[in-house]
C-alpha cells in the first residue's frame, strides 16, 4: 500500500500508520501530528510542489521510519519539509537519507527555548547521506542553525555519511568554528539562521559540514570563515569563499581569481561588478549566487 497526497488543502495524520509503501506529497500540506501520528513503516517520502510537516507542537514523537529516504523536489518543483518540537523539550527525528531533486526546496527546523539544556535542540538526524540530482537546490534554516552553544534556541542537522566529492567542494574540512576562509561547502545549499521575519530566513550564506556541529552556515557575520570584500580585491587568495558586499566592486588581480565560492550581497540593486581578468571557479564545482547584483562585465 502507498499514500499519495494531491491537490490543494491540508491532510492531517493523527494515528499510527502501518503501510510499508511510499508516501508521496504533490500538492498542499501533509501534516503528521499529535500523540500518535506516525508514518514509521513507510520506506520513502517524496515531496514535490508541496509541504510535508512533522508537527511536534504538543508531543515529541518518532514519526518517520529511521531508514526512510526523504526526497524534496521533482516534477512539480521544490518541496518543503518542516520539523518542530515542544518548546521546552526539543526533539530528534531520524531519517535514512535526504535527497534534493529538481527545483528549490526548503528545510525548516523550529522549537526549543533559549536558556535550556542541549536536549531542547530540534535535530534532524540523517543516518545516511545527503545528495542532489537534476540541479536541485535548497534553503536549510533554523533558529541559530548549527550553533555550538547548548544554551541557545537552535536547530541542528547531522549526517551519518560525511559528504564528499561534488557534494562537498573546497580545500579545508571544518572542525568546529574557526578562521579558515577556504572551507569546503555544499554547493547546492544556502543556510538561514532564523526561520521567519529577517533576511537570514531566505538564506544568507553558504552551508558547510563538520563532524561535531553537522550542517552549519559559514560564519559570515564574524568574517572569520569568509573573505568579506568592500572595495577592490587586489590580493586574492586561491580557493577562498568570498562575500562581496559593497556598492561597487572591482577584481583587479593581474592573474584573475580562482575562488571556491562567490556570494553577492551589495547594498543596492545596481552595484557593479568589474572583472579585468576573469573569475574561475575551483574545479568547476563551486557555486555562484547573484543576490541584488547587476553585472557590468561578463564573468568567465
Amino acid at each position: 500500500m502507498t499514500l499519495t497526497k494531491a491537490g490543494a488543502g491540508t491532510q492531517l495524520i493523527a494515528g499510527a500508520n502501518t503501510y510499508t509503501g511510499a508516501t508521496t506529497v504533490k500538492g498542499g500540506l501533509l501534516s503528521v501530528y499529535g500523540a500518535s501520528g506516525t508514518l514509521n513503516q513507510s520506506t520513502g517520502i517524496a515531496v514535490t510542489g508541496a509541504t510535508f510537516s512533522l508537527n511536534n507542537a504538543t508531543a515529541n514523537v518518532d514519526r518517520v521510519k529511521d531508514t526512510a529516504t526523504v526526497t524534496l523536489g521533482g516534477v512539480n518543483g521544490g518541496g518543503t519539509f518542516t520539523l518542530n518540537s515542544v518548546s521546552t523539550a526539543g526533539a530528534t527525528e531520524t531519517i535514512g537519507a535526504l535527497a534534493f531533486d529538481a527545483g528549490n526546496s526548503t528545510v525548516t527546523l523550529t522549537g526549543g527555548v533559549t536558556g535550556v539544556a542541549a536536549t531542547a535542540t530540534t535535530t534532524l538526524a540523517i543516518a545516511g547521506a545527503l545528495s542532489h540530482t537534476n540541479h536541485g537546490t535548497a534553503l536549510v534554516r533554523a533558529t541559530n542553525f548549527g550553533y555550538a552553544s547548548t544554551t541557545l534556541t537552535r536547530g541542528m542537522i547531522s549526517i551519518g555519511t560525511p559528504p564528499s566529492g561534488s557534494v562537498f567542494v573546497g580545500t579545508t574540512t571544518p572542525a568546529g568554528y574557526g578562521t579558515s576562509k577556504t572551507l569546503k561547502i555544499i554547493p547546492f545549499l544556502l543556510g538561514g539562521s532564523n526561520t521567519t521575519g529577517t533576511p537570514n530566513s531566505i538564506g544568507s550564506c553558504w552551508v558547510t559540514w563538520d563532524s561535531t556541529l553537522g550542517l552549519r552556515m559559514i560564519d559570515v557575520n564574524l568574517n572569520n570563515e569568509v573573505n568579506s570584500i568592500a572595495a577592490n580585491y587586489t590580493t586574492p587568495t586561491i580557493h577562498e569563499n568570498i562575500r562581496m558586499g559593497s556598492n561597487g566592486f572591482s577584481l583587479t588581480s593581474a592573474s584573475g581569481v580562482a575562488c571556491n565560492s562567490l556570494l553577492f550581497a551589495p547594498a543596492s540593486f545596481d552595484s557593479p561588478l568589474n572583472s579585468a581578468n576573469g573569475i574561475a571557479m575551483m574545479a568547476n564545482q563551486a557555486s555562484f549566487v547573484p543576490l541584488h547584483l547587476s553585472v557590468k562585465r561578463t564573468c568567465k
